[in-house]
């Protein structure tokens, strides 16, 4: 049985119009960051104990250009964090919710690296959106320079219409509700404790 990040399978058939296609990709880029807000909380929280506090969220993202590397300092905070205040439910919560976040991002890059295309295109690899049928449908997949984005002779690795799209929306959000159920009873735990983190610069000096 797959897992719900992995690839899907080339959809039958397209969406019946453009709006369609593109309010579903909106959606779902929306909610992954939605969810990327939610991590930042983690990150803020377990560095100095406020989940809002605006050095600690922006800490996450500094000199952080892409989300394999905000991954990597935040496995390496976890380290630190739960050697500290060590708890085997949130460590376990905090390694799962993190991985299915690493694991999630490939497919949020896949639909934000992705153009609106015909249907047609698809389905008639190698022919020209100008032999479409008049009513043409639509769904997204990768440009044609990304070669490493096609499997074999111009057959994208990918394509997404509003039912894959909305399919991965959905995950997004079960995911960013679970990393905010994790930081609020961090967060709470710390406040009925009256204690806080080692400061983020002594928390992160192994990530530099």
């Amino acid at each position: 049985m797959s897992d719900p990040w992995d690839t899907p399978p080339l959809p039958t058939r397209g969406d019946g119009s453009q709006k369609t296609t593109y309010a579903s990709m909106g959606h779902a880029l929306t909610t992954w960051e939605h969810l990327e807000i939610n991590l930042a909380c983690l990150f803020a929280v377990m560095t100095c104990g406020e989940a809002y506090d605006k050095a600690a969220i922006g800490k996450y993202g500094e000199g952080k250009a892409v989300f394999v590397i905000r991954h990597r300092a935040l496995k390496h905070l976890g380290r630190k964090y739960f050697a500290r205040y060590p708890d085997q439910k949130d460590e376990g919560d905090f390694e799962e919710v993190i991985a299915r976040a690493f694991n999630f991002s490939a497919r949020r890059n896949d639909i934000a690296h992705s153009i609106l295309r015909s249907f047609y295109l698809l389905t008639h690899p190698g022919r020209s959106f100008l032999d479409a049928p008049k009513r043409e449908s639509w769904c997204l997949f990768p440009a044609y320079f990304k070669d490493k984005r096609f499997k074999w002779a111009d057959k994208p690795a990918y394509a997404y219409t509003s039912k894959e799209l909305d399919a991965l929306r959905a995950h997004f959000d079960s995911l960013s509700a679970d990393i905010h159920r994790l930081w609020k009873r961090l967060e709470s735990r710390h406040r009925a404790l009256r204690y806080k983190p080692a400061p983020i610069k002594s928390v992160l000096s192994g990530d530099r």
